[in-house]
């Protein structure tokens, strides 16, 4: 019982974990998208 316990516990500290990685990779996209549309005509010409 006190394996499952932990278990449990080790879960859901993967779940917070993944949380916060998906929380900071979204962070990450708006200040992406928000870069290259400040940037427009010189930002499309070098892709």
């Amino acid at each position: 019982k006190r394996k499952v316990i932990e278990k449990v516990q080790h879960i859901q500290l993967l779940q917070n974990n993944v949380r916060s990685q998906l929380i900071d990779m979204k962070r990450l996209e708006v200040d992406i998208d928000i870069k290259i549309r400040s940037c427009k005509g010189s930002c499309s010409r070098a892709l």
